[in-house]
């Protein structure tokens, strides 16, 4: 393919990806994806753990159809589509308030006209059209004749049980109302060179410091249903569990004790105890999380407190030195360090290395960017973490978005980042860490291990 032309190989790539993927769904006796049914597919449901095969080669189309758009689309439509992409977040927003997944669901395949949807909800019938049309000219909805409407398998994701809607419902709101300022911010001469998590766009939105508040979380408390996000986050956790403890070698770390620094109510902590059952676990986190801890591993996992297998800790991953010293325990922070500045991480690192012994190792569960260079023709595959080839750049272009749209939410809500391998090695090293191992996992973050440098 190395002297194929841009176009010429990413046509090939199409092809050659969609036999794979093809062939991936004949061997897991999997069926063909519904754009239009309302069907899940099997790999949809949170707890499937697809095949590593699988995986790899629907990111590896998913990659080379979003390139092939770009190339084969006039770039300056493109350019012009993407200045108006905030109304996908709108119109979100709209059918999401509406509840029109809910109603839809009701109706079942024949649809609904969109002047009943309308009148049901007091919204005004030709703009709750036009809400629905727009989104389903992108395959959320469907349109099954001219102002009637049916959910489809994405739509269907939508209706008020599915905490997919709870992540749609807060990213449409609350972080959408941040957005217009990140420019003002990033051009401003005191904000904009600023990593003060108070100084980012969500701080200047919702005034954070000037409501005497110290952090984004306290505000989000006053202004927003923070069970919302929770189920949203839980749900992202949920569909993550499978990969993470089916992708790393847990059982090299023999009779351990995990330590889950920041574990909130344990939702890693949970499932490798289930695995696992010779690992033991503490949860460390703030006072106001036990309750959720206790609930959590009540319905779940009851069998962990009776036999003190798990427990709970108030712990300040910023302040408090870290109890736990020596070789028995296994420290993990699983979406931590993507919420704070480099200076900030250092801080908690540190705590947690002045408590390892050489033999002791951290997890860290935070996705693992990729810079968006193109992958050499000549590349290893075993080079890359994620699946990518020529002329694929090696942040996997479409298929890797969601991880860009979630680095560049870090920025906008918390002045924090996302990282390369590059950048955990900085923040490691600076805490007298090393980075001993990067694996790539079936979720949408991945594990970096690290140890005593």
């Amino acid at each position: 393919m190395s002297s194929l032309s841009e176009y010429a190989a990413l046509k090939a790539q199409v092809l050659s990806s969609l036999d794979r993927y093809e062939s991936v769904l004949k061997e897991g006796k999997l069926s063909e994806p519904s754009l239009n049914g309302t069907q899940m597919h099997e790999t949809d449901h949170p707890g499937y753990l697809a095949s590593k095969d699988f995986w790899d080669a629907r990111d590896v189309l998913v990659a080379a159809l979003g390139a092939l758009k770009n190339t084969v689309q006039s770039p300056a439509n493109r350019l012009q589509e993407l200045s108006v992409a905030h109304h996908i977040s709108a119109a979100l927003q709209v059918a999401v308030r509406a509840n029109a997944a809910d109603q839809l669901a009701a109706a079942g395949p024949q649809g609904l006209p969109a002047t009943d949807l309308a009148k049901a909800v007091g919204l005004h019938p030709a703009k709750l059209t036009k809400v629905l049309r727009f989104l389903a000219n992108m395959n959320i909805f469907n349109e099954v004749t001219e102002g009637v409407f049916a959910n489809n398998r994405a739509s269907s994701l939508l209706v008020t049980s599915n905490p997919v809607r709870d992540f749609v419902s807060w990213q449409t709101s609350f972080s959408l109302k941040a957005a217009p300022q990140v420019a003002d911010n990033l051009f401003d001469p005191k904000k904009g060179l600023s990593l003060d998590p108070l100084d980012c766009a969500v701080g200047t939105t919702y005034q954070i410091r000037e409501s005497g508040h110290t952090d984004m979380w306290g505000r989000m408390a006053e202004l927003t249903d923070m069970s919302e996000f929770a189920r949203a986050m839980s749900a992202f956790g949920d569909a993550g569990n499978p990969g993470w403890v089916a992708d790393y070698p847990w059982d090299s770390l023999g009779d351990t004790t995990l330590v889950d620094v920041g574990g909130g109510h344990g939702a890693l902590t949970l499932p490798l105890l289930q695995a696992f059952p010779h690992f033991k676990g503490v949860i460390q986190d703030r006072l106001e999380v036990e309750g959720a801890y206790k609930t959590h591993f009540e319905q779940k996992l009851p069998e962990a407190l009776s036999s003190n297998r798990v427990k709970f800790e108030v712990y300040d991953f910023f302040n408090d030195v870290q109890p736990h010293k020596g070789d028995g325990f296994t420290y993990m922070m699983r979406w931590i360090l993507h919420d704070w500045p480099d200076y900030k991480c250092e801080i908690i690192l540190k705590l947690i290395a002045a408590a390892m012994s050489p033999k002791s190792k951290l997890i860290i569960v935070d996705t693992i960017l990729q810079p968006a260079s193109i992958v050499p023709k000549d590349a290893n595959p075993a080079d890359l973490i994620h699946a990518s080839v020529w002329p694929l750049p090696r942040s996997q272009g479409a298929a890797g978005q969601f991880k860009m749209n979630i680095d560049f939410e870090m920025m906008q809500a918390l002045n924090a980042t996302e990282r390369t391998p590059k950048d955990f090695d900085r923040i490691l090293n600076a805490a007298g860490l090393k980075r001993t191992g990067m694996y790539k996992c079936r979720a949408q973050s991945d594990i970096v291990e690290a140890m005593l440098a």
